[in-house]
């Protein structure tokens, strides 16, 4: 970890806070617990069903928390 990438990640955050439609940015996100907050319910839903369709096996399953 660099010294003080997540303070500065934190800051990138805030400034695009207006651009982001109250959600996360999936890329900015350091702790997975945070990632499903990076998409709405329905974004989420189709997500979901794109990996369980063309991923069932979990061999792309890099930041997959859905």
């Amino acid at each position: 970890m660099v010294p003080g990438v997540t303070d500065h990640a934190r800051s990138v955050l805030e400034a695009l806070a207006p651009w982001t439609g109250g959600y996360r940015l999936p890329n900015f996100t350091f702790d997975a617990a945070e990632l499903p907050s990076a998409y709405d319910d329905w974004t989420r839903a189709r997500l979901r069903h794109a990996v369980h369709t063309f991923d069932p096996e979990g061999v792309i399953a890099i930041g997959r928390v859905f």
